[in-house]
């Protein structure tokens, strides 16, 4: 266990929200994987590697962070590329990827005490403490999961109890970041993210 209940329970919500993605993946067809995204100009396999390789970037970041490193390991580009590798690599090795990152997460955070959870590591927004990993890590699994099912045209609805732990950062740390940098084209999904959460929880049965 972590040192802090709310670091267990964002552990928890992550494993949860990978395992549902996973499954989610598993009942794809191979046309599926070449569909074009939301997240143009990503198919569903490289969105889906996006995210996968995600959880090494963020490994890879606090274990700098701790280390008092605060850049790092790798450019954008090459985890761009990294992430390009992966998507033709294949769905089988995409999954795989997503379990062994989901895990070394978990085992990484797991094993910090509060100190440490309070280090500053590097992220693309800005320095972070390491605890915040936890909800951004969460983050971006519950909106990819909703990406691969909007894009496939299927319901999208993210879980309630993992939207309610992390909807205070998303509003205090995250949403602040994101909307004061200016247009980014249509990758911007949170209004409309938020709105389908909204109208899906309230659609007449």
């Amino acid at each position: 266990m972590s040192a802090e209940a709310g670091i267990d329970e964002g552990l928890r919500l992550v494993r949860a929200e990978s395992e549902a993605l996973l499954a989610d993946l598993r009942a794809l067809g191979p046309a599926d994987w070449r569909h074009p995204s939301n997240c143009p100009p990503w198919d569903v396999a490289m969105l889906v590697a996006h995210v996968s390789s995600g959880g090494e970037f963020f490994c890879s970041n606090i274990e700098r962070g701790l280390a008092g490193v605060h850049t790092p390991a790798r450019s954008r580009e090459e985890r761009a590329a990294d992430a390009g590798r992966l998507a033709g690599a294949g769905p089988e090795r995409i999954m795989s990827t997503l379990v062994a990152n989901t895990d070394q997460f978990e085992a990484l955070v797991d094993r910090l005490d509060a100190a440490q959870l309070d280090i500053l590591a590097f992220h693309n927004h800005g320095l972070r403490p390491v605890r915040w990993f936890v909800f951004h890590r969460l983050a971006e699994l519950i909106f990819h999961r909703w990406d691969v099912q909007a894009s496939l045209g299927r319901a999208a609805v993210a879980d309630d109890e993992a939207v309610g732990y992390l909807l205070p950062t998303m509003l205090e740390v995250n949403l602040p970041v994101l909307y004061t940098r200016g247009a980014r084209g249509s990758g911007r999904r949170s209004p409309s993210w938020f709105g389908a959460q909204k109208r899906s929880r309230h659609a007449p049965s």
